[in-house]
């Protein structure tokens, strides 16, 4: 299922190692919000946690480079 551009914003961040206090900072929402925010893209994404989230979201990454680069 794709996630929203919030969604991948947020997801793109826990990427980076932010909590989600920061990250309710750097998107100027509450930190609730992020809380139910990444529980869809969890389920969304089909993991569990946000290791697991951030590994996905890199291998996702390596994909669209690797994509890109084929052109």
């Amino acid at each position: 299922m794709k996630l929203s551009p919030r969604e991948a914003q947020a997801a793109a961040l826990v990427a980076q190692g932010l909590m989600n206090k920061e990250i309710a900072f750097e998107m100027g929402i509450a930190e609730r919000t992020v809380k139910i925010m990444l529980h869809s893209v969890f389920v969304k994404r089909g993991v569990r946690n946000r290791v697991e989230l951030a590994s996905s979201e890199m291998a996702i990454d390596a994909g669209r480079r690797q994509m890109g680069a084929g052109k």
